[in-house]
């Protein structure tokens, strides 16, 4: 035994580089049998920073722990989750936890980034949840004070909202900024109580975000200052969408309140639908050097609207059209007009690539009908 032990601590001399590289993984396993060092009980930190007594009333705090946004210690639990629910399954399911086994280091590594990527790019909403939906629930909230220009970018993915010298609004920022806090914070605790079996990641993520806008009546807030904030988080929501975020595109579930399957897989293809024909009339038309590529869009899916090409498709592809149009336009208003510099410019735009035709010149194709 003594041999094995001067072994041991030989190794990390000999092999420095192994021994940094495997230490923060092993820590991260043996801090999930001590979650209390890395996060707080969920009802306590949300009494201390000042939430609405509503989100404790609604959600079972109990289940529910916080981390520090900053903390190491946090971030390492966050890694090894996977090794957590590995402890959790293996006394009542081997089969499900043998195969864990498999997969635990690879998940382990893409958390590790993922986590590193939360201190290198975080914005001031740059929240989440992690569970496994049969035990303790921790979520990483929002900054506790929120700046709305970062988080407006953030979830419209548009860094020019930023580069705004101030914003113009209807109520009192602050108030309006605390929530947007509420928000999300809402937001990543709806998380940790989902049946993890029963939705698409789309669907889940609309339905945590009608949950946390709905708690707002509850909240103690002004009428005025939830109309503003969610009509902020609506339109924010519906531009981050169309920027590559497809799983939080949930403006029109939002708008439309549903999370049920049909429905919300109805707007979801009118959606991809858009994207996919802006997409294209994006790379076949020429736009100004020094246009963001958000405007490019923006004209594209203006000229398919105003053409009435996108009537040919089901009414949900035209609605998303015209709504993602009316939100583009309100944050441009909010911004000082740092979003759109040609209003104009989509009537230049050219539409020949809808109906390209394709085939061998000078022979007729009527397609096929055949009896199988």
């Amino acid at each position: 035994m003594g041999l094995k032990l001067k072994k041991w601590t030989r190794f990390p001399r000999k092999h420095p580089v192994k021994t940094s590289i495997a230490a923060p993984f092993v820590l991260s396993a043996a801090i999930q049998l001590t979650p209390q060092i890395a996060s707080d009980p969920s009802e306590e930190y949300l009494r201390d920073n000042d939430y609405p007594q509503a989100l404790s009333e609604h959600f079972n705090t109990d289940n529910i722990r916080v981390y520090d946004r900053w903390s190491p210690l946090s971030s390492l639990h966050t890694v090894g989750r996977p090794v957590g629910k590995l402890v959790n399954d293996y006394p009542d399911n081997w089969g499900d936890a043998a195969l864990e086994t498999v997969f635990a280091p690879l998940e382990m590594l893409l958390l590790s980034l993922y986590s590193l990527g939360g201190y290198v790019l975080s914005s001031d909403v740059d929240a989440y949840a992690v569970s496994d939906h049969d035990g303790t629930c921790f979520v990483r909230p929002p900054a506790k004070n929120v700046d709305l220009k970062d988080a407006l970018s953030s979830l419209a993915q548009m860094s020019r909202i930023e580069e705004a010298d101030t914003l113009t609004l209807e109520g009192n920022e602050g108030q309006i900024e605390d929530v947007f806090r509420t928000i999300i914070m809402a937001h990543e605790m709806r998380h940790c109580e989902q049946p993890g079996y029963a939705l698409v990641e789309h669907m889940r993520e609309s339905d945590a975000d009608i949950v946390a806008l709905q708690l707002l009546s509850q909240a103690g807030y002004t009428n005025e200052a939830i109309e503003e904030a969610s009509k902020l988080y609506l339109a924010a929501r519906l531009l981050g969408g169309r920027g590559g975020s497809e799983s939080h595109d949930t403006g029109m579930n939002i708008i439309s309140g549903h999370t049920v399957t049909l429905p919300s897989y109805k707007i979801r293809t009118a959606q991809r639908i858009l994207n996919d024909l802006t997409e294209m009339g994006v790379s076949t038309n020429d736009f100004p050097a020094d246009m963001s590529d958000d405007e490019k869009y923006l004209h594209m899916i203006m000229r398919l609207n105003h053409s009435g090409v996108l009537n040919e498709f089901e009414p949900e592809v035209s609605e998303y059209a015209r709504i993602y149009t009316q939100a583009y336009f309100y944050l441009n208003e909010v911004t000082n007009e740092a979003l759109l510099d040609d209003p104009d410019y989509f009537s230049m735009l050219n539409i020949d690539f809808i109906s390209f035709a394709t085939g061998i010149y000078g022979r007729d194709f009527q397609g096929l009908d055949p009896v199988f």
